[in-house]
């Protein structure tokens, strides 16, 4: 069915159309439809309409709320308990079930058949029918209404010719709606502008304008220099030449005492001494502005892999009363298989990360020197929110909890379900190379939390931990025992 805002808009298109054009505008009405029924259930709370509650059930029809026809079905009072060990009986369960209704004796035209139910038997007495209406009448077609476009001579109408529109009613043109888009008399031509160009020329060395030679600019117009807009641009004096530099370190390596380059320990990367300025303030003592400063160190590339914490197993050092298996615990990587080798070692409580980095040849760093290495360039240490950056990109650049209904990161992708991702798969390193700075598992550090308790701080967000706590400067308070299944270990080495 075709509506006014058609109509309207078919009349907009008349003096757009260059062409004859024979448009249908205007349809038949369609009657009215009927009146549609619903009802609508909903929890009522305990109240003056429920003393305990209950199911309020309105009627609507075409949407709206019919006054007068609400009823409630109220939750009966609570059983009294029974003595001694006995409980008392359960109290009855009241439910609505809604069907439709075909048509016939209780809906002349179908609807909807609504029952009370009392700990799952049907009220007889208190079923309800809300029937159709009764379908509207189909209403008589319109009429059609069309443009139509033809060139115009000149003449009386438009002295340069034009275009003539006229508007139809089921194919008859309709007198006095006939209109004229008339063109307009040919302007006179303008006079020709100047040709404008610029030519450039070599300067020699030791001229007047240019000791050091250069270029030169004129500007032309017609061909013709215009005096006064000459320019030059000259070269400048040659620097002295600069010493040679020293010759730089593999990114695998670094310099030693005496400057040569040397290997960094397999899988750590150098960490070079420098100085970090707290932007926050600790219960442990440490304030907003204060300078830290750190000899040289080696941070290890990746969190520590299952592969890699099964070999201090096997080796009889690490404890499974420090850690949790896949058995324990089903989100837990250690025991879940081969595909899980790859992925970083969780449900480790601080006694068996210490434990592992002591056996590697290493120590648990503190939280400020985990901080320090996160997001040092090799130069300096930047302030950044992130190891990467400011910005957080959900399953792009970390694993990590977001919102919505895929939170979780599975893999690369976002996903319902979450856990950890094998380690060193996102586009998520630090400056000098360190990945999951971000994510995937917390790590421990041999920092507490405050000077008055024993809790540990973890850094560096998790799996499961949401976007605010992802950042390279967030101190997570955990109970040294625990083996959660996001929390994992990263360790790093003194420069001998």
């Amino acid at each position: 069915m075709k509506t006014m805002t058609d109509r309207k808009n078919c009349m907009r298109t008349m003096a757009l159309l260059p062409a004859l054009a024979l448009l249908g505008c205007l349809g038949g009405g369609d009657g009215k439809d009927g009146v549609n029924s619903t009802i609508r259930t909903t929890v009522e709370p305990a109240g003056e309409n429920c003393t305990n509650g209950g199911i309020k059930i309105e009627v609507m029809q075409d949407g709206l709320v019919q006054e007068g026809e609400t009823q409630y079905i109220c939750n009966g009072n609570n059983g009294s308990d029974g003595s001694g060990s006995t409980p008392g009986n359960n109290g009855t369960s009241a439910s609505v079930r809604t069907a439709a209704e075909p048509a016939g004796t209780n809906c002349e035209n179908g609807g909807i058949k609504i029952e009370v139910l009392l700990d799952g038997e049907v009220q007889d007495a208190q079923t309800q029918y809300i029937c159709n209406g009764i379908d509207g009448t189909v209403g008589t077609n319109g009429t059609n209404a069309t443009i139509q476009t033809a060139q115009e001579p000149a003449g009386t109408n438009c002295e340069n010719g034009g275009i003539k529109i006229e508007v139809l009613l089921d194919g008859a043109a309709q007198p006095g709606q006939t209109q004229y888009i008339c063109n307009g008399e040919d302007g006179q031509n303008g006079a020709n502008g100047a040709n404008a160009s610029i030519r450039t020329s070599t300067v020699a060395v030791g001229s007047q304008q240019c000791a050091n030679g250069g270029i030169k600019i004129e500007v032309l117009l017609n061909n013709v220099v215009q005096t006064g807009q000459t320019k030059y641009i000259c070269n400048g004096t040659n620097g002295t030449n600069g010493t040679d530099g020293r010759d730089g370190c593999d990114a695998s390596m670094h310099r030693d005492s005496s400057g040569a380059c040397v290997p960094n320990p397999e899988g750590f990367i150098y960490i070079p001494a420098g100085k970090m300025t707290l932007t926050y303030s600790t219960s442990t003592g440490y304030s907003v502005g204060q300078a830290m400063y750190f000899n040289a160190f080696f941070m290890k590339k990746t969190p520590v892999t299952v592969r890699e914490f099964m070999e201090c197993v096997e080796g009889g050092i690490c404890s499974s009363q420090h850690y949790n298996t896949h058995s324990n615990d089903g989100r837990c990587n250690y025991g879940r298989g081969e595909n899980y080798y790859n992925h970083p070692m969780n449900c480790v409580n601080k006694m068996g990360a210490l434990t592992y980095c002591v056996w590697a040849g290493g120590q648990l760093p503190t939280e400020f020197e985990w901080e320090y290495a996160a997001t040092h360039n090799g130069t300096e240490h930047l302030n950044t929110k992130y190891a990467f950056g400011n910005t957080l990109k959900h399953c792009r650049n970390a694993n990590y909890k977001a919102s919505g209904t895929n939170p979780y990161c599975n893999g690369i992708f976002d996903s319902p379900t979450g856990g950890t991702s094998p380690v060193g798969i996102y586009n998520g390193n630090s400056p000098l190379g360190l990945v999951d700075m971000t994510g995937n598992v917390a790590e421990w550090t041999t920092s507490r939390f405050s000077s008055s308790g024993t809790n540990g701080v973890m850094r560096g967000g998790s799996w499961l931990w949401e976007e605010a706590m992802q950042s390279v400067t967030y101190r997570a308070q955990v109970d040294p025992e625990n083996k959660y299944d996001m929390y994992g270990i990263r360790c790093m080495m003194d420069v001998e």
